[in-house]
């Protein structure tokens, strides 16, 4: 094998137990650190739970002009998950709208009248813990 084979061979050589032990590294890391990476949903400090609760124009749609439905969607568990349907129009699509990680729908309205205002239906939903959900 020439001089250039053995260089070659060598560096591909190393560069494959590098990638694997690294590999294995990150992969061990992760299984030890796997319940760290888990997310438990709080509210923050001195956000309210409840919409209700919110400054003026985040309480509900019809702060912002827009006509809207309540709903209680039940699950399993005895658990109900609240939500709200910005309607614009029958045939219009409508958009699924999960609010994120703090603060309630209420919080998201602006973002949701936006697409209301391009003509969409906007259901909100609430995680369970969030909001108005029981």
């Amino acid at each position: 094998m020439s001089w250039l084979m053995q260089k070659i061979y060598g560096f591909m050589q190393t560069t494959l137990y590098t990638t694997g032990s690294l590999s294995l590294l990150l992969i061990l890391l992760l299984y030890i650190k796997q319940d760290s990476l888990l997310y438990f949903p709080t509210v923050g400090q001195g956000m309210p739970k409840e919409t209700k609760d919110n400054p003026p124009g985040y309480r509900d749609p019809s702060d912002v002009g827009i006509p809207y439905d309540e709903y209680f969607i039940p699950t399993e568990g005895d658990v109900e998950v609240h939500a709200w349907l910005l309607k614009s129009s029958p045939t219009s699509p409508t958009f699924i709208f999960f609010h994120g990680n703090a603060g309630n729908i209420g919080f998201r309205l602006p973002n949701a009248s936006s697409m209301h205002r391009l003509g969409y239906n906007v259901l909100m939903v609430e995680y369970r813990g969030y909001g108005m959900s029981r």
